[in-house]
């Protein structure tokens, strides 16, 4: 049916993952973070069969739940590949289809002319791994609104 309608599925992995793996350091109770590992698990399968069913997937990550601090977003991408998406279709789900979820498509989400520049260059090639954008030492330049930020 979302396949169907254009429903976009905004998975979130990485919030449910982090508290299942670092609840406890938080202070959340064991039989909790138990009950969150399941859920997180079967968050996982659905996951996998969304996109294996060909579902528009867009990246969300709530980030400022526990252990999920903003600006470590990348994380979430490399949960939808350990989760069996391919790297070019995750780091897609964040810029083009992000940009299409938010009917934004004409202005973001791509590099085109009349569009707003955001890019981001890594040394290294995260489809090959896709951890390298997790690695604030390997991004080489930022650039924001067409300035550059870093590099």
């Amino acid at each position: 049916m979302m396949i169907e309608k254009g429903v976009f599925l905004v998975p979130t992995l990485v919030a449910g993952y982090l508290i299942s793996e670092h609840g406890t350091e938080a202070g959340i109770p064991e039989n909790s973070v138990k009950k969150a590992k399941q859920i997180v698990d079967l968050g996982f399968e659905n996951f996998k069969k969304a996109y294996n069913a060909g579902v528009k997937i867009a990246m969300g990550t709530d980030a400022g739940t526990c252990f999920n601090f903003h600006g470590n977003n990348a994380k979430e991408i490399e949960l939808m590949v350990n989760s069996g998406m391919s790297p070019i279709d995750a780091l897609q789900t964040a810029t083009i289809k992000g940009a299409e979820l938010l009917a934004l498509g004409e202005k973001i989400g791509s590099i085109e002319v009349g569009k707003l520049g955001d890019i981001l260059i890594v040394a290294g090639n995260p489809l090959e791994n896709i951890k390298t954008l997790q690695d604030s030492e390997l991004l080489s330049f930022i650039i924001k609104d067409g300035e550059l930020i870093k590099g």
